[in-house]
């Protein structure tokens, strides 16, 4: 529940309401994720730098959404644990 609230739709694209009102399938959406993501690189952008704090988050995030989405896959049997682990070295 808690990785849908990152990675879930929360805003349809622009385009999407059109095609809604046309009868076409939505394509997706915005995420609190992705607006981090826009807000780290428009930061990069402007100050040259990446906040450190929000990489970490975001790749932390990231490596959490894909464990989990490879225990459900079945693809092991290694509950993912619950936390942000933002790189390093692999956990064992």
């Amino acid at each position: 529940m808690l990785i849908g609230l990152f990675v879930g739709v929360i805003m349809l694209y622009p385009w999407d309401v059109f095609l809604d009102w046309q009868g076409g399938p939505p394509s997706g959406g915005y995420s609190v994720f992705n607006l981090l993501v826009v807000i780290a690189g428009t930061l990069l952008l402007v100050t040259g730098r990446y906040p450190r704090p929000l990489f970490e988050f975001l790749v932390g995030v990231s490596r959490w959404v894909y464990r989990t989405l490879a225990y459900l896959g079945l693809m092991t049997d290694v509950y993912p644990p619950f936390r942000l682990d933002s790189g390093g070295r692999e956990p064992g």
